[in-house]
């Protein structure tokens, strides 16, 4: 029983991560289509939606093959707190996202404070709230993916 908790545990984490990055991309698949639109008027730089299909096609299949295995893995109540872990990195990305395009400009240390007024009361409400480990879980992931993608500089 023990092994199929934490086989439970891991793919739920798998589900969140993949499924946040694959709604993620879904967002940038939208905007891509966009530009191209605006572009096919001749308002925007040059730029390839193509390449996003592909990989969102990939991604896609690899999120509904985990889903699957999730549905058959977990109960009912994981799956769910499961799926809406995964939304929320989505929403937390964006509004990560969002502060590093507004203070572009700044120090990394004001952007990663800036992140830190965001995730920080987040956790603690999580944690009074005695959330699942499984919105702690995707806060933190997407934690961990906005400082790296300060530190080494990642631009969208």
């Amino acid at each position: 029983m023990k092994t199929k908790n934490i086989s439970a545990m891991i793919v739920s984490a798998l589900t969140i991560m993949l499924g946040g990055f694959v709604l993620f991309s879904i967002g940038f698949i939208v905007l891509a289509i966009i530009i191209n639109g605006f572009q096919l008027l001749g308002e925007t730089p040059s730029g390839e939606v193509s390449s996003y299909f592909l990989a969102f096609a990939a991604y896609a299949v690899g999120a509904i093959a985990l889903v699957f295995v999730a549905k058959w893995l977990l109960t009912k109540e994981q799956l769910k707190h499961t799926l809406w872990s995964a939304a929320l990195t989505l929403l937390l990305m964006v509004v990560l996202v969002m502060i590093g395009i507004a203070l572009y400009e700044q120090s990394d240390l004001i952007i990663l404070l800036a992140g830190g007024f965001i995730i920080v009361p987040l956790l603690i409400y999580l944690y009074v709230k005695k959330a699942n480990w499984t919105y702690l879980f995707a806060t933190v992931y997407v934690a961990c993916i906005g400082i790296y993608n300060v530190l080494m500089n990642v631009e969208i």
